[in-house]
């Protein structure tokens, strides 16, 4: 009767849910891909390894040492890197970019071009050097460009459960017509009653 409509209610109401993590989501591709259990557990001690970015700080050689041959080592990771979110198991942002490109825009070799040889000046939105450095029309490489950073540089971010902390300073220091202004920044405290 009423009694268990109402323990019904009460566990529906206390259910937690639980967001997958990237290890795991990551894991159930590779269990999905996987040849044999060498492959899957290459992949494993990679995806394992891998941190809340989908970066991969350790050497790729001495993670699978043992576990597969040295020359299935790239492939490994390729096959990971193609995984759902496009980009993990790399060393880095710039990485990570050119896997998406590739995968993304497979016959874009201009955008690829950018990632592997201007970096640097992408990073700094340097457009005028990219195209000289590449001999592509100024605003070609304003286009591609744009289309790279609609691409996500830190892909296992989205499975991050880390909440995002802004820092509010105490204190604002502006200089205005040659005199230093110094504003208390007391908007987030609670005001105090008695």
């Amino acid at each position: 009767g009423e009694g268990d409509e109402e323990k019904k209610r009460s566990y529906v109401e206390n259910v937690v849910a639980h967001e997958e993590s990237l290890v795991e989501h990551l894991l159930l591709q590779a269990r999905l891909t996987a040849r044999d259990a060498r492959e899957l557990e290459a992949f494993q001690s990679i995806i394992t390894g891998l941190d809340e970015n989908g970066f991969l700080s350790d050497d790729p050689t001495r993670v699978l040492a043992g576990v597969v041959p040295s020359e299935d080592i790239g492939r490994i990771l390729s096959t990971i890197q193609g995984f759902d979110p496009v980009g993990c198991a790399v060393n880095g942002v710039r990485e990570s970019l050119v896997v998406q490109c590739r995968h993304l825009y497979p016959s874009d070799d201009v955008m690829i071009r950018i990632l592997e040889e201007c970096f640097p000046c992408f990073e700094k939105l340097d457009y005028q050097s990219i195209a000289k450095s590449l001999n592509v029309h100024q605003e070609e490489i304003i286009e591609k460009s744009k289309t790279i950073q609609g691409l996500d540089p830190y892909p296992g971010r989205r499975y991050s459960n880390r909440a995002i902390r802004y820092i509010v300073p105490d204190l604002d220091v502006k200089l205005v017509d040659g005199q230093i202004i110094v504003t208390i920044n007391d908007e987030w405290v609670p005001r105090i009653r008695i």
